[in-house]
């Protein structure tokens, strides 16, 4: 077997090991209620764009000494464009309030203004968490873009791994897929930097069940996955029109394989 395809379907073992670490648990914006009797000072400043609300006007710095910069209503923060300065991060939320908690589209950010570059999450919110549709920037420079549920990725969405710096490396630069729980649901699609492609199920992140893989050179190989890698019954099909058919263990062929070729003759191997 050629080893260079049995090498990059073991690639996806650190795929899946990455992603259980790289969640968002971080990602929930638990604060009291924000109300105007737990207001403790008000400022006013003149210098531009410390929130949406502009230059010259008030803000307010609430009794556990974070900043709120936005409107109430009925005693409760409620604002489609307000802003809420974290004191002990420090980061900033920049988005809708809604009776007094973080809820709507909004912003969450290290720094003041709302720069791309700084932005942790940009999204929808519920309760203070990530919950709707929106994006998440990791510090590594990895993104996840898709549907999240109280801070988790929950339902359809893309990974998108940083740029690897190594060209002879090969390595996944994207999944699209279903996420469950934070993690790889059991569907997807793996593109390759050097253009391979995998589609089909998934357990854990790793290749398993009914799948397809697509290689660069234009083989393929349809059939079971286990593991992350090849074994059960598949069919190998050569970019010359060959198509090789049996069973496979450890992604190694074994036992009898029927090769049908291109000009019609039917021959065997054992393996």
């Amino acid at each position: 077997m050629n080893v260079k395809k049995s090498y990059k379907i073991l690639l996806n073992i650190f795929i899946a090991s990455f992603l259980l670490i790289n969640n968002i648990q971080c990602l929930k914006l638990n604060i009291s209620l924000i109300k105007e009797s737990n207001i403790k000072e008000i400022k006013s400043t003149d210098y531009q764009s410390i929130g949406p609300l502009g230059k010259d006007h008030d803000y307010y710095v609430l009794e556990n000494g974070d900043e709120y910069d936005g409107k109430f209503v009925n005693g409760l923060a409620n604002d489609t464009k307000g802003l809420y300065y974290f004191k002990d991060k420090p980061t900033y939320y920049c988005g809708g309030f809604k009776d007094g908690k973080i809820e709507g589209r909004g912003f969450y950010t290290t720094k003041r203004r709302v720069i791309p570059r700084y932005t942790i999450y940009e999204g929808e919110f519920r309760d203070g968490m990530a919950d709707g549709k929106g994006v998440y920037i990791y510090k590594n420079g990895d993104k996840y873009k898709g549907e999240f549920r109280k801070s988790k990725r929950e339902g359809k969405g893309e990974y998108e791994w940083k740029k690897n710096k190594n060209e002879e490396l090969i390595t996944p630069y994207l999944f699209k897929g279903y996420f469950e729980n934070d993690n790889f649901g059991d569907f997807g699609t793996y593109f390759y930097t050097n253009g391979d492609k995998y589609i089909g199920k998934l357990k854990n992140g790793k290749k398993h069940g009914k799948g397809i893989y697509y290689y660069e050179d234009g083989d393929r190989y349809e059939g079971d996955f286990k593991n992350d890698k090849r074994e059960g019954n598949g069919v190998y099909y050569w970019n010359n029109g060959d198509r090789d058919m049996g069973d496979y263990l450890n992604d190694k062929e074994v036992g009898m394989h029927v090769i049908v070729h291109s000009n019609g003759q039917v021959t065997q191997k054992y393996y």
